[in-house]
């Protein structure tokens, strides 16, 4: 069995006050990361864990058109070297005031940092991130 894994830490390319990365683990209105605007830069939301874990599903909600820009979603052991274990299919995000786009994962390594990763856009508004699998 599967489960929600929580992170021991949480940290972003860039924070926009008060919507820090840690939001994106509760449920609550306006609790969300919201990257700075127009960085010109990758902007990414990161989870550390404290042992590494074998994913297996995810789920991702963000503002209205706020989910960057050829997302993916990544891990790494020495938070360096990342390994690239899903691409986002942009016609898979719901459609209405929030995108949620949810999918499995099936990689064969465990990882003690993912991250959710953009290409360079005006800017990245997460409402909630939400990895499942085994520690």
């Amino acid at each position: 069995n599967t489960y929600k894994l929580t992170p021991s830490a949480t940290s972003a390319s860039s924070i926009t006050q008060p919507w820090v990365p840690s939001n994106v683990l509760l449920t609550a209105p306006n609790s969300y990361w919201m990257s700075l605007t127009d960085t010109g830069n990758n902007e990414w939301i990161q989870f550390t864990f404290t042992n590494p874990v074998l994913l297996s599903a995810f789920t991702v909600v963000a503002g209205l058109g706020r989910n960057g820009l050829n997302n993916v979603i990544q891990g790494s052991n020495d938070g360096t070297t990342w390994t690239t274990l899903y691409t986002f299919n942009f016609s898979q995000w719901s459609q209405g005031s929030e995108m949620t786009y949810k999918d499995v994962l099936t990689p064969a390594i465990a990882y003690k940092y993912v991250r959710y990763l953009s290409a360079a856009s005006p800017y990245v508004l997460l409402d909630y991130l939400q990895f499942y699998g085994l520690d």
